[in-house]
């Protein structure tokens, strides 16, 4: 009798142990499918930007014998500087440069303030606030282009940097406090008594303790709002008409028409446009992630 108990216990053992080894089983082959996914979404992300750089420093005969992901033969690295001068990249980098910083510094500081204003402070009017934000993130920016231009050529604002800066610090400081709100909903209340009891002013509460809170949410506005700046085509398009108020998009599309038969600088041109925002990426990329994944558990 008690030798089949003991063989009934090690049969229970082993039926238990097989659908746990199945499991561990069935989630390795998920993990390698998941693996395998990610490798192929990696290398059909970085093909055309590859593709693109093989371009570019591809001489003009390599570049129509030789097809777009073959390297070249000669390195020509004097694409980029051929491409720089003719298609005055050196002015639209400056333009845009400086609108990209001012926007997202902007609509950092101002966002910051309002949300702080929202959540700490608890302005009057709250939930109204809250919408009239949310309604303006949902209009499309080609609905406000026309209203901002007739609104900008009464203050004599067209064709200067604020024609630039104005309406994309608008919609960034909207978008900046919505994303920073639940960063700031989700600091405890007593930690900003204890702010006030210590001596804090409201200023010095943003400054000293709200800020290091939010620094991770900060990082990836950064990187969000100086990559749409840096890309925008619409606004440069419509509000300024001046060849040295252009901006790198707009220039590069210019450059391309006047260039349509010469692939190599086309492709140097686009490398030049794009490797901006790839820099600020990989600058602030481990911030960026850990501020995108906070405001998604916090939210």
């Amino acid at each position: 009798m008690k030798r089949s108990c003991s063989n009934m216990d090690q049969y229970n053992t082993i039926s238990m142990a097989e659908p746990r080894s199945r499991r561990i089983q069935t989630k390795q082959w998920w993990k390698i499918l998941a693996y395998i996914f990610m490798v192929l979404l990696l290398i059909t992300t970085i093909t055309p930007f590859v593709s693109l750089i093989f371009a570019s420093l591809k001489g003009s005969i390599d570049s129509v014998v030789t097809n777009a992901f073959t390297p070249p033969h000669t390195w020509e690295w004097g694409n980029y500087i051929e491409a720089w001068v003719t298609g005055r990249f050196g002015i639209y980098f400056f333009n845009s440069l400086l609108v990209a910083v001012v926007v997202t510094s902007l609509g950092i500081i101002l966002g910051l303030l309002v949300a702080y204003s929202m959540v700490i402070l608890k302005v009057p009017f709250n939930p109204l606030w809250l919408i009239l934000f949310t309604m303006g993130l949902i209009l499309p920016e080609e609905a406000i282009i026309i209203p901002s231009y007739f609104n900008l050529h009464k203050l004599g604002l067209i064709n200067t940097y604020w024609a630039l800066i104005l309406p994309q610090a608008a919609l960034s400081v909207a978008f900046a406090a919505l994303f920073l709100r639940p960063s700031l909903l989700a600091i405890p209340g007593d930690l900003v008594d204890s702010a006030r009891i210590d001596g804090c002013n409201k200023l010095s509460l943003v400054g000293h303790v709200i800020f290091p809170l939010v620094k991770p949410a900060l990082s990836s506005l950064v990187v969000l709002f100086f990559l749409g700046t840096w890309n925008d085509f619409t606004i440069p398009l419509v509000l300024t008409f001046k060849d040295e108020l252009r901006t790198l998009p707009l220039g590069l599309y210019l450059f391309q028409t006047a260039h349509r038969v010469n692939v190599t600088l086309q492709a140097a041109g686009s490398v030049i446009v794009a490797l901006p925002v790839i820099v600020v990426y990989l600058l602030f990329q481990r911030t960026f992630i850990e501020g995108i994944t906070e405001g998604a558990i916090k939210g």
